[in-house]
């Protein structure tokens, strides 16, 4: 039976290996600032898809599937690529709807120190870099690669495209 002691050791052993920030806000999703709402039709064009390449699995599945996906705040493109990322990579004999929606792309988001760190330490240009805020409360911007300037080109439209 583990004492106290050994999960205080074990917590400070696992909070070594978290990253320099630990504010839930060094990545952030690519469909935050992208996409289109959720279209039914189109969902349901999809589960289509993965009823055929999973055929055993049942009509409560997708229904289940699309519901927590509305729920999730889901774009049809993250939708969209969750249902072919798992055609494609799905090891099990079938999926599961965790395994579906757990789904995302992410963008690493740095704090000014962290890519002072990178361009003293890896030889990264700090042109490659451009700072963003998540929104009018943030006080220091975060920096991002510049390979994902189109995507915060439209951050502070607050409405998804319909």
């Amino acid at each position: 039976m583990p004492t106290s002691l050994n999960k205080v050791t074990q917590l400070a052993r696992h909070e070594e290996r978290l990253p320099e920030i630990n504010s839930g806000r060094n990545e952030v999703s690519i469909y935050q600032f992208t996409g289109t709402k959720f279209d039914l039709t189109k969902a349901a064009m999809l589960t289509a898809k993965l009823k055929k390449a999973f055929p055993e699995l049942k009509k409560e599945f997708f229904d289940v599937l699309i519901e927590r996906a509305i729920d999730n705040g889901f774009t049809i493109e993250r939708f969209q690529d969750a249902i072919n990322y798992t055609i494609d990579n799905c090891v099990y004999p079938r999926p599961t709807a965790a395994m579906i929606l757990s789904y995302d792309k992410k963008i690493k988001l740095l704090t000014y120190s962290e890519l002072t760190w990178k361009v003293t330490n890896e030889g990264e240009d700090i042109n490659n870099y451009f700072p963003v805020k998540l929104d009018e409360n943030q006080k220091k911007p975060l920096w991002v690669h510049v390979m994902y300037k189109s995507i915060f080109a439209n951050q502070n439209k607050n409405d998804k495209k319909e």
